[in-house]
């Protein structure tokens, strides 16, 4: 019974984050290809977010830094070195 309540509560936190994910404007830059397949749904259902997709992670970078984006699906190891 108790593992019944807590699944219920859980899908019920997941929905509502579901719908809460479109309500701000972000900036979010992703790389051509399979790195950007998986945010086609979120292309499609968030109209307020602006996407800006490259063909390499170079031309993201100086983007990422000078804070046109907020989010940037880049190569781990792009990643650690832009967060060091």
């Amino acid at each position: 019974m108790m593992k019944k309540a807590l699944s219920t509560l859980l899908i019920l936190v997941l929905l509502f984050a579901a719908t809460a994910i479109c309500e701000e404007t972000i900036r979010i830059g992703a790389l051509k290809g399979p790195t950007a397949m998986g945010m086609v749904g979120m292309m499609r259902d968030c109209p307020d977010y602006t996407f800006t997709l490259e063909g390499s992670a170079d031309a993201l970078t100086p983007a990422l830094i000078k804070g046109d984006l907020d989010i940037a699906a880049v190569p781990a190891n792009l990643a650690s070195i832009l967060y060091n």
